[in-house]
C-alpha cells in the first residue's frame, strides 16, 4: 500500500519542488498537507502519522488491487 500512495502522490503532485497545499476533504484539524510525508499519512495513516485524525483513505476504500490511478 505504502508504494502504491507513494506512486498516487508522485503522479499527481510535485511535492519534490516544495511545499503543497494539498488539503485533504476529511480532515479538521490539520488542515493543509505541505510534504509528501504528510500527504501520506492521510491516505495510509500508519503508527507514524503526521496528524491523529489521519485514519487512511485508501484503508477505507479496499485493498490495493482495487484502486486504481485516473490521471
Amino acid at each position: 500500500m505504502e508504494s502504491y500512495t507513494n506512486d498516487f502522490l508522485d503522479r499527481l503532485y510535485s511535492f519534490e519542488i516544495g511545499p503543497v497545499l494539498f488539503k485533504p476533504t476529511k480532515c479538521e484539524e490539520i488542515q493543509f498537507r505541505p510534504t509528501k510525508l504528510d500527504a501520506k499519512s492521510y491516505f495510509i495513516a500508519g503508527d507514524d502519522r503526521a496528524c491523529n485524525e489521519d485514519k487512511g483513505v485508501f484503508h477505507k476504500l479496499g485493498q490495493k488491487s482495487d484502486l486504481k490511478i485516473q490521471i
